[in-house]
């Protein structure tokens, strides 16, 4: 066996002797089933899993019995929850991190006895440490950081020979690419920040923000510390700066449409969202010319951008507790995590898988970023996305100024 698979069937050694017969026993083409059926549920869409676990039934006989079922990642808690209280839950999950706090309680951890963290550290990025907490609450996977999308037309329009790479060049730029109306309508934007509801991916920016100028958002004891610094006061007022009409900066309000059709219509000239997305954004509109650079950061600051990191976690109620294991490792072979993220669009964790040299420009930004992608442990999703929008809402309605919005949502979020 070669060293990395030593290595990972210690995350399994809660399961000892059925570990030790996953790695020891029939070559996965001999024909013999070590798996079993198996049912995952995730988030991801069921057309790509389903080619994924075809890529995977191309050198491993014994997946013919595993399955895929799609569920939205806003349901997927109750539908989850519901599940499991008739005893007809999947077997596996594939999730999202922000969905591992909620779901923990039917998440048995993995203990550090049986896989060092320095293993672990080794092995993988720094971003996939999200997994950790008294113990290992999956196998990570996966992970999707943001990016910034940009339409070449507007750049070259407003003059502008590149994307910015610094948010204190935001400022400057903005005047070059917003028209307004009379009444102060926004018909063109240069960047969508400042609202909410119509940003799609506004809590991953914003957790960018948080955590460029220092905040973990969450502490290693588990507590809200968006307090934790002033800079977040001032990553907060900078945000919202963007939907003040009374400053230069004004580029994006709340009536404006969402900003991924907005860029769709050429009426956005940047866009901030996965790197899983660069796909579905050229077939949506393959009229735009579009043009992927990393997410800015703070001049001289340590560059850090936000990440979902997807896991494979077992349920303690799975009926097939042994082949849900050797299923979710599976998943960290060369072969299959290579297929996984070249099929879903999602970097890989391993950092052997990202240390090779890719061809694809977004494939290669997408690399590059995870190295610096982190998250955050935080509640339901919902509950998230309502504290934060209260929190910019109250400062760009002058309701509260930024201290104030900041100390509000990290009380609603304990």
């Amino acid at each position: 066996m070669k060293p990395f698979q030593l290595i990972l069937t210690g995350v399994f050694v809660v399961f000892a002797i059925i570990g030790l017969l996953v790695f020891a026993g029939a070559n996965p083409g001999s024909g013999k089933n070590t798996i079993g059926n198996i049912v995952i549920w995730g988030t991801l869409p069921s057309g790509e899993m389903r080619e994924v676990l075809d890529a995977v039934r191309t050198t491993r006989s014994d997946f013919d019995g595993v399955t895929y079922t799609e569920v939205g990642s806003d349901d997927f808690h109750r539908l989850y929850t519901e599940a499991l209280a008739v005893d007809r839950g999947p077997d596996m999950i594939l999730v999202p991190h922000t969905l591992l706090v909620s779901e923990a309680e039917t998440l048995p951890a993995i203990s550090f006895d049986s896989f060092s963290q320095r293993d672990f550290e080794d092995t993988f990025i720094t971003g996939a440490d999200i997994v950790i907490a008294n113990g290992y609450y999956g196998v990570p996977a996966g992970i999707d950081p943001l990016v910034m999308y940009y339409n070449k037309s507007l750049l070259n329009n407003a003059r502008v020979s590149e994307a910015p790479k610094f948010w204190e060049q935001f400022i400057g730029l903005a005047p070059r690419f917003v028209e307004t109306s009379e009444g102060l309508s926004i018909e063109k934007s240069f960047v969508a920040l400042g609202s909410y509801e119509n940003i799609r991916y506004a809590e991953k920016i914003l957790a960018s923000f948080f955590f460029q100028v220092g905040s973990p958002i969450k502490d290693t004891k588990g507590n809200i510390v968006l307090t934790d610094t002033k800079d977040t006061e001032s990553a907060l007022r900078f945000y919202t700066e963007f939907a003040n009409p009374n400053t230069s900066a004004y580029s994006w309000n709340k009536s404006v449409k969402e900003d991924r059709r907005a860029f769709l219509s050429n009426d956005l000239a940047l866009y901030f969202a996965p790197a899983s997305e660069g796909e579905a954004l050229k077939e949506a509109n393959p009229n735009i010319s579009i043009g992927t650079a990393p997410f800015p950061q703070l001049e001289g600051g340590t560059p850090v951008v936000y990440g979902d990191v997807y896991v494979f976690a077992v349920p303690r109620d799975s009926r097939n507790v042994f082949g849900a294991k050797t299923a979710a490792l599976a998943f960290i072979n060369v072969t299959v995590a290579e297929a996984f993220s070249s099929i879903t669009g999602i970097a890989p964790v391993r950092r052997d898988l990202l240390g090779v040299e890719q061809k694809d420009p977004l494939v290669s930004l997408s690399y590059d970023q995870a190295f610096i992608a982190k998250g955050w442990l935080s509640p339901q999703p919902a509950q998230v996305d309502r504290v934060f929008s209260a929190m910019v809402t109250d400062v760009v309605s002058g309701r509260n100024d930024a201290q104030e919005a900041i100390l509000t949502a990290q009380r609603s979020l304990k």
